[in-house]
């Protein structure tokens, strides 16, 4: 998928805030977190960022590498009432 076929972030975000969800923004195309290695360690965050503020959503735009075109996370559990399970058997993957 190229940028041009990408939406922004706030694009992706907006029916997710509607539902009153949290989200943050991930690097696109790798899977990882930007608390893991892309920030300095005093913007690191990663799922704590989650936010359903759509001025948040718009700042992470401006503000991060990669902006405005990210991976979408979903922050669970009471924030957004959102339970997930991950179940990973052993041998069976």
């Amino acid at each position: 998928m190229t940028k041009n076929q990408m939406r922004p972030f706030h694009v992706i975000a907006a029916p997710y805030l509607e539902l009153g969800w949290h989200v943050f923004p991930m690097p696109f195309g790798t899977g990882r977190l930007f608390a893991k290695d892309l920030l300095p360690e005093e913007q690191r965050g990663g799922f704590y960022w989650a936010t359903n503020n759509p001025d948040r959503i718009r700042e992470f735009e401006d503000r991060l590498p990669g902006g405005p075109y990210f991976n979408i996370g979903l922050r669970t559990g009471r924030q957004s009432g959102v339970v997930a399970v991950d179940i990973d058997l052993d041998g069976e993957w």
